[in-house]
């Protein structure tokens, strides 16, 4: 391989990379080595227009004429959805296909990264190879920059997206003229940083001859601002493209640019042979800057590991979350629907190729738990390895990806309860699933969640089905009965003819699964029956009772430490009052290695929760349970840590305001205000702050909301509550000259959500319409602007209501709205 790199710019480049003070910036070019998941290489300029003419005209005869730009926006306005879906798809990496380069070049000490592309070629590339730092993704068009500026951060790769992310797609990505417009006579901020940093980091450019638009409009801008000495002081960078015509290279010239002629796979062999030893000392100099102790990766649990005390006793039969054993010993029926789901798994099995996804879906309390159990030991009978993830397996989406690739790898993976993977978990599937081994994969979901985690496109050629968890069938009932019966748990039903025995069941259990085992057999109703045991137990066994039945509401189990932390008191009464919990059957304690507990069944601790709401101990049990998770966390915590997760549930201004009021709210906030791991996560400010918006003061709401945003948070909800903040104002102040604009803002945000949220988030939908109507009856007063405005207003609930039919709020609100615009327009 002939070097084509001068002997100076390596010693440059060698330089600046032992101390990882390199930019990356990638456009088109880059991906193209990179296959998406439709399997084709990724689209460039030329191949995306022939489709969006294919798309807009309909013929293969492409005009040489026709801009790209032009035929976006055509496409936008009349095929949104199927533009939609064929960016989505051609732009969603298959990591796969990566070739090793990629891990190696991301792997670089760059000091930070700016890409042109709308691909997720980073996020991808680090579930395939383990890179120095994880990317952390930003959208340029949808995401603000932090008020204290763009901090490099040891621990990630701050991935800046300049013409918007996937989930930008397609109204806030940047493709159009009208878009490049619109964000040149904004300034667009991003650029602005991009072009200050151009002034003063060295730059190495890949994939791209430099040609955008935006770019140049504000590297001219800070050229001309500073005169012409100003291009002679910038640092060397680097134009990595095969090849590069004169003209492009004198104007880059003038940039202090200099033009490598290498594709970027050479450029990354290049490099790591020729300065090997600087690159080293950049990952040093990062890894120094981290100052963490890695922690050990957990290892997939495997069924044949963990199922086997299969012998125990249990009480599954008075409403205990089932464990291995009832399966085994028959305490959980086989019910008819497990031979659905068998037959289902057997067809998914004999594929030849990829075997995909089956989703058991249901309520709390209907036997998913049970099912995929029963599901698991059966492929595991067969000699199949299965991989079971819980919700009490801290295993990351990357290290989950990473374990099912390996020589190794279980044949099977069943995920059951998968909230913890949010966005992630189909891409990680998919990919998972795509493997040339091709597990087979099974997750089960409750109802009300599987459209928040199952997004189809991305899926692809994946194979998906969904079981959906139907009521006890009288088969099943009477096989319930049979083993009550066998087990001596019939209780009152002991000695009754077997047709009362399963009369009873059926009027009592409206045919779900744990209130059947519980109120046929008690006599008494289920609640009142909870309620009773809750109200006989002594206090401090309460105060113990009462902070698990939060936790396993929020599908947590807590450790006797953790227990003692929250209450405040490390003495041996509370620790014996775990001990008398279990005896009665109130908890069970969890065969893991911190051996945790746990409220008997969710359901149970659903039901308890809600009583509990407004009470005396529901303040301090929440407050507890908030300053266990500040002491447990620690700022380099993964996302997906058990601490951070409950926190994240327990600090949730609509979950502080249904269960304690807005007065104790606040005085959570303002106590946990002290733990400084609180007051450095952006999240705390957020909901704070959203607190206010709902029910306090504007000004306070402001201020917590700008405390977030100065934290980086990159998540809709910041957005979301700033429409809200604006809305607010607005209709606080009608009069008011900005109020106009502080609505025309709010609903441009709130609609940019709405692409890309609105159909698994009804909340912007619920804002525009009640702020909305509120700002219509009180900041409109022309009859014509009014009927306009709601006219609009109720297009949009309408399409939030299609997306989400059983939302009783949305409806409601949009009821309202309607017959507001009908009395305008009848008039």
């Amino acid at each position: 391989m002939s070097l084509d790199i001068e002997e100076y710019d390596l010693h440059h480049l060698a330089d600046h990379f032992s101390t990882a003070r390199p930019i990356l910036f990638t456009g088109a070019g880059f991906s193209l080595d990179a296959k998406n998941i439709t399997g084709n290489n990724c689209p460039n300029y030329g191949e995306i227009k022939k489709e969006l003419w294919r798309m807009c005209i309909g013929t293969d005869v492409l005009s040489d004429e026709v801009q790209i730009h032009d035929l976006y926006d055509i496409a936008l306005q009349r095929h949104r959805q199927q533009l939609k879906d064929y960016l989505i798809s051609s732009l969603t990496i298959d990591c796969e296909s990566l070739p090793e380069w990629y891990g190696k070049l991301l792997s670089f000490p760059w000091h930070r990264c700016y890409t042109l592309n709308i691909d997720d070629i980073e996020t991808a590339t680090n579930r395939k190879y383990t890179l120095l730092r994880a990317p952390n993704s930003i959208s340029a068009t949808s995401e603000m920059i932090p008020e204290e500026g763009l901090v490099a951060n040891a621990d990630e790769l701050l991935f800046v997206h300049l013409n918007g992310t996937i989930e930008d797609i397609p109204e806030h990505s940047t493709f159009s003229l009208i878009q490049y417009a619109e964000r040149l006579n904004q300034k667009e901020p991003w650029y602005v940083t991009l072009s200050t940093e151009l002034m003063s980091e060295p730059f190495v450019f890949i994939g791209t001859k430099l040609n955008e638009p935006p770019l140049w409009q504000h590297i001219e801008f800070r050229r001309k601002k500073g005169g012409r000495g100003m291009q002679e002081l910038r640092p060397r960078s680097y134009l990595v493209t095969p090849e590069l015509d004169q003209a492009r290279k004198a104007i880059l010239s003038q940039f202090n640019i200099v033009h490598i002629p290498l594709t970027a796979k050479d450029f990354c062999e290049q490099i790591q042979s020729s300065i090997g030893d600087s690159l080293s000392k950049g990952k040093e100099f990062i890894r120094d800057r981290l100052q963490r102790t890695s922690k050990p990766t957990m290892r997939l649990p495997l069924v044949e590991e963990i199922a086997k005390d299969l012998t125990s006793k249990t009480d599954y039969l008075i409403g205990a979350q089932p464990v291995w054993a009832d399966i085994h010993m028959g305490r959980a029926i086989s019910r008819e629907t497990d031979d659905e789901i068998w037959e289902k798994a057997r067809q998914i099995l004999d594929a030849r190729d990829i075997k995909g996804i089956i989703a058991i879906t249901g309520t709390a309390g209907s036997g998913k738990s049970t099912s995929l159990m029963r599901l698991a030991l059966k492929l595991n009978s067969l000699g199949k390895r299965v991989a079971w993830v819980n919700s009490e397996t801290e295993i990351s989406p990357r290290e989950l990806r990473i374990q099912m690739k390996e020589t190794n790898a279980p044949e099977i993976l069943i995920i059951d309860d998968p909230d913890m993977y949010g966005r992630e978990l189909i891409p990680t599937l998919r990919e998972i699933s795509s493997d040339t081994k091709h597990p087979f994969v099974a997750v089960g979901i409750r109802s009300n969640r599987i459209d928040r985690f199952i997004n189809k496109i991305q899926l692809k050629n994946i194979p998906y089905s969904e079981h959906s968890m139907p009521p006890l069938t009288d088969s099943d009932i009477s096989g319930l009965l049979e083993v009550l019966g066998r087990e001596n748990r019939l209780g009152r039903l002991r000695g009754m003819p077997t047709q009362k025995q399963e009369d009873i069941f059926r009027e009592q259990a409206g045919r779900i699964l744990i209130v059947a085992m519980i109120q046929a057999t008690s006599g008494k109703p289920f609640e009142e029956k909870l309620l009773e045991e809750y109200d006989e137990l002594p206090e401090i066994s309460q105060r113990v009772y009462s902070l698990l039945i939060i936790a396993t509401h929020f599908r947590f189990s807590l450790s006797a430490a953790d227990l003692l932390v929250a209450i405040g008191q490390n003495d041996n009464e509370s620790l014996n009052s775990l001990e008398l919990l279990t005896r009665r059957h109130l908890l069970i304690s969890l065969n893991d290695e911190s051996k945790t507990y746990r409220v008997l069944h969710r359901l149970i601790a659903d039901m308890l929760f809600d009583k509990m709401a407004h009470s005396s101990q529901m303040y301090s049990n929440i407050l507890s349970l908030g300053i266990l998770c500040a002491v447990r966390i620690s700022p380099k915590m993964p996302h997906h840590a058990k601490p951070r997760r409950l926190l994240r549930l327990i600090i949730n201004h609509d979950f502080l305001l249904r269960v304690i009021g807005v007065e104790q709210a606040r005085n959570i906030y303002g106590d946990l205000e002290n733990y400084q791991t609180l007051t450095e996560d952006n999240h705390f400010w957020l909901q704070r702050g959203a607190l206010e918006v709902e029910e306090g003061s504007l000004h306070l709401a402001e201020n917590f909301l700008n405390q977030s945003r100065s934290l980086d948070d990159k998540n809709s909800l910041l957005e979301n509550e700033y429409a809200y903040l604006l809305f607010k104002k607005a209709n606080q102040l009608p009069g008011a000259a900005s109020a106009p604009d502080m609505v025309e803002e709010a609903i441009k945000t709130l609609e940019s959500n709405i692409v890309k949220y609105g159909n698994a988030d009804p909340y912007p939908y619920h804002i525009a319409g009640s702020q909305g109507l509120s700002w219509a009856r009180r900041g409109i007063s022309d009859t014509n602007r009014k009927k306009e405005f709601l006219e609009n207003l109720c297009k949009l609930l309408d399409e939030g209501c299609a997306n989400h039919p059983n939302n009783a709020q949305l409806d409601s609100i949009c009821k309202d709205v309607r017959r507001e615009y009908l009395l305008i327009a009848t008039k």
